[in-house]
């Protein structure tokens, strides 16, 4: 008789797994922001959303925001103007760990300001109700925290400052005699931005 052979062992198969860092996640984030325009008395205020992608290094956001009315008050009129908007955010990171991020940060966007106006004097009559369209365009840095006492995976705080131009945004003015038009208050045209909130991503 002749004896069988024992096949060889054969060796496990080495499954690689895609690294942590360079799978794409989904993003949201939702905070509150503040925009000094030089008008608003205590800033443009209101909410702001996101939600996005990013990959290691980088980070594309489709971003929305809507902002409470400010009153804009001086001895003849009232104004309330409402400044929303919506657009595209890209980002980079300049540094990060376990904890802790700074990313660098475009935007672009369409702002909708609404406007409306009360008289206060008698000699003044207002003008109706209004909505102008303005070009927006930002840059500015953003850190994310992620607090150690917090086991939800992907959650981090976040806080931001950036500089965001505006083009066409609307002229507060006054009609005297013959057409005459005397400002009554103007928007800066590079406006700085303050955010801050709460942001989630996909493990």
């Amino acid at each position: 008789p002749t004896a069988r052979r024992a096949a060889p062992p054969t060796s496990p198969r080495r499954v690689t797994k895609p690294r942590a860092d360079s799978v794409l996640r989904v993003t949201s984030r939702g905070g509150w922001r503040v925009v000094i325009d030089g008008a608003s008395p205590a800033g443009a205020q209101g909410f702001a959303l996101a939600v996005g992608l990013r990959g290691r290094l980088w980070r594309a956001e489709l971003w929305g925001e809507a902002s409470l009315p400010a009153t804009l008050e001086d001895a003849l009129t009232s104004v309330e103007l409402a400044r929303h908007g919506v657009g595209l955010a890209a980002g980079l990171r300049l540094w990060g760990g376990r904890r802790f991020e700074l990313w660098a940060e475009g935007r672009a966007g369409v702002l909708a300001y609404l406007r409306s106006t009360v008289a206060l004097d008698a000699r003044v009559v207002a003008s109706p109700s209004s909505t102008s369209a303005a070009l927006l365009l930002g840059a500015g840095l953003r850190a994310r925290l992620r607090p150690a006492p917090v086991k939800i995976p992907g959650f981090w705080l976040y806080a931001g400052l950036r500089a965001d131009a505006v083009i066409g945004a609307p002229e507060l003015v006054y009609a005297q005699g013959a057409g005459t038009l005397v400002e009554r208050e103007s928007l800066w045209p590079l406006q700085p931005t303050l955010a801050f909130g709460l942001a989630l991503e996909t493990p």
